[in-house]
């Protein structure tokens, strides 16, 4: 949760634009008001074969993860949006505005044997710098996927 000032309190490098007792427009509680956005596609080949199931199961739980780091940084989740192809039947496609997570996923993919994959992932935050957000999708994705991206480390 963010820290609320006061507008009264407010620094003098601090202008709100507004009268006072007014925030003008300006989003306590949320150091950037400016959206980050972090967007990120790869490719990968597991070292074993999995089955749909298992990976709709990994990329979901990376998507909770997600909007969990969010609720505990007290940020605002725009929107988080995965698309998952691989082999043959596996189109998976996975969104979430914060609370539920939706799945859209195309039939006879769960019992498909995943060897390779394609991961489109977008998320769109408020309240986060977008160094912040990209760790933090990294990370989820390394520890559900198993997949160790090493972007910039």
């Amino acid at each position: 949760m963010g820290v609320m000032i006061d507008p009264g309190d407010a620094p003098p490098d601090h202008d709100h634009g507004g009268p006072p007792g007014t925030t003008g427009g300006h989003a306590h509680g949320h150091p950037d008001p400016e959206p980050s956005v972090y967007s990120h596609s790869l490719s990968a080949r597991l070292d074993r074969t999995i089955t749909g199931k298992e990976l709709i199961a990994r990329v979901t739980d990376c998507v909770n993860d997600l909007n969990l780091w969010a609720r505990e940084h007290g940020v605002l989740v725009g929107h988080i949006k995965v698309f998952v192809e691989g082999e043959e039947t596996l189109k998976v496609w996975i969104a979430s505005t914060g609370r539920e997570v939706n799945l859209n996923i195309s039939a006879g993919c769960r019992g498909t044997r995943v060897g390779a994959f394609t991961l489109d992932m977008t998320a769109i935050m408020l309240g986060t710098d977008s160094q912040s957000l990209r760790a933090a999708v990294l990370e989820t994705v390394n520890k559900r996927i198993h997949i160790d991206l090493g972007i910039g480390r």
